[in-house]
């Protein structure tokens, strides 16, 4: 085959999992034939190869050969840029674009992975790269960070790993648009110019989530993508309250039978609902100051049990410089999943363009 050693050994792996023998550029892992328990053990064996601490969100957007290599290439270029001066790096690449254009910057949501975003990177079409920023406290030996300002200020640390200067363009969904809130607002008093930013249903004060509490609420909401039996599911959790661990076996199990395995975090643990709940506390602690800019917000048509029926109520009287609000079909999460999240793309696709025209 063709392409660079690190090319030829992806293919090498895949080949461990598919036995074609040959393997193209642009060959997708899940068209010739991968599955998503297939997935998941070639990204652990992947990430043995190279010495990287690779997830299921290596995935996103790069499934084919030719992407995967080029994303292993980067992860590999960036730990020896960076490791020694920042540590473990929280930042992951979802999508290529022109260097000339500025990158998209995706900030978490609760979860602290990027899965909310998989659905889409599979339509959003514009000209610059789009970069995700994962949580502290994902791995067991972090710990969350409890304000969103801290939260904003890792992020903006990654940020700057790749572009140093403005402008620059945030968005999130859920939590991740309160975090880019707050990323903005530290741009901007760095002097620093934001022409982008938007949140997908993001709560603020006076249309807030209830405090969570429980493990069947994390679990049960962390993999509601996959869960079309949600409320059997969250009933059986609730009866394993106090035992964490077999809470995460059972939604663990539950996933796979789903064939989903590929969405289950490498280090799902006790640590990952206690993130959660520091995540959703700093959400509700977090009083969030005037924004001297343009707002973009996507609001759901659906209710949500626990969610606020209009939360960008909590955000327009911040924007000084006025807000553009979408609705969206579905509810809190299926916003954010096919087909709904077309009308997003479509949205923030026609504004890059505008932005471009300037």
């Amino acid at each position: 085959m063709e392409g660079d050693e690190t090319e030829r050994a992806v293919a090498a792996i895949w080949d461990e999992y598919l036995g074609l023998g040959e393997y193209r550029s642009d060959d997708d892992f899940f068209d010739l034939g991968g599955d998503s328990l297939m997935a998941v053990m070639m990204i652990e064996r992947l990430g043995a190869r190279f010495g990287l601490a690779l997830t299921g969100g290596a995935l996103i957007g790069r499934s084919s050969l030719g992407r995967l290599a080029e994303y292993v290439r980067q992860q590999l270029s960036a730990r020896a840029t960076t490791a020694e001066r920042f540590g473990p790096s929280h930042l992951l690449f979802l999508k290529p674009g022109s260097p000339s254009s500025p990158p998209l910057f995706l900030c978490h949501p609760a979860g602290g992975y990027l899965y909310f975003y998989v659905h889409l990177m599979r339509h959003l079409d514009i000209p610059g790269a789009v970069y995700g920023i994962e949580a502290l406290g994902l791995r067991p030996t972090e710990q969350p960070l409890p304000t969103i300002e801290d939260i904003a200020r890792h992020h903006l640390r990654q940020i700057r790993l790749i572009r140093g200067r403005g402008p620059y363009r945030l968005g999130g969904s859920s939590l991740g648009g309160m975090i880019a809130y707050e990323v903005a607002q530290q741009l901007l008093a760095m002097g620093e110019e934001v022409e982008l930013l938007y949140m997908v249903d993001t709560p603020g004060p006076g249309q807030m989530v209830g405090p969570v509490e429980t493990g069947a609420q994390i679990l049960s909401g962390l993999f509601a993508d996959v869960l079309v039996d949600r409320d059997q599911v969250v009933s059986a959790l609730h009866g394993l309250e106090g035992d964490p661990e077999k809470q995460i076996e059972h939604i663990v199990q539950q996933v796979h039978s789903r064939g989903q395995g590929w969405r289950i975090p490498p280090h799902l643990g006790r640590h990952i609902i206690d993130m959660v709940k520091t995540h959703v506390a700093a959400m509700r602690s977090y009083q969030p100051k005037p924004y001297p800019g343009f707002l973009l917000f996507f609001r759901p048509t659906e209710m949500m049990v626990d969610y606020p029926g209009h939360a960008e109520m909590a955000w327009l009287p911040l924007a000084t410089k006025g807000a553009n609000v979408y609705t969206v079909p579905g509810d809190h999460l299926t916003v954010n999943m096919e087909p709904n999240v077309r009308v997003i793309s479509t949205h923030l696709q026609r504004y890059v363009a505008e932005l471009s025209k300037d």
